[in-house]
């Protein structure tokens, strides 16, 4: 299956910023639209945000689609909801194909010898 945004080897500056955010940010899940669709309400703001992953991921703040890159919704989904290790690639991909989708779904993601798990998936 082909990505349609190319696969990063570290966060961006952005990426990482954002993910400092949600590690202090609380966060409400108001309702869960399917597996990876989320409606978000941050603790003492009045927005609420629909975040859903996939390729590529969408967040209806204004931060993301200003920056087009994640932002600290996204962020926290993967690493609070899913708790997807901050070291793990998939935590910075501006997009998960269907495969790594299933992974985070599984929680094969969030295990710390994930490489492993990773490779072997790729043999099945």
């Amino acid at each position: 299956m082909a990505r349609s945004v190319s696969w990063r080897r570290s966060p961006s500056d952005a990426a990482s910023w954002h993910q400092d955010q949600s590690q202090t940010a609380i966060i409400y899940i108001l309702r869960e639209t399917g597996p990876t669709g989320f409606l978000l309400k941050e603790e003492g703001e009045t927005k609420k945000y629909k975040v859903f992953l996939g390729d590529p991921h969408t967040c209806t703040c204004p931060v993301f689609h200003k920056e087009k890159d994640l932002c600290k919704h996204i962020c926290w989904v993967l690493l609070k909801k899913f708790r997807v290790p901050r070291e793990n690639p998939l935590s910075f991909q501006l997009g998960l194909v269907e495969r790594e989708i299933n992974e985070l779904l599984q929680g094969i993601a969030k295990k710390p010898n994930y490489r492993e798990n990773k490779d072997l998936l790729d043999e099945l």
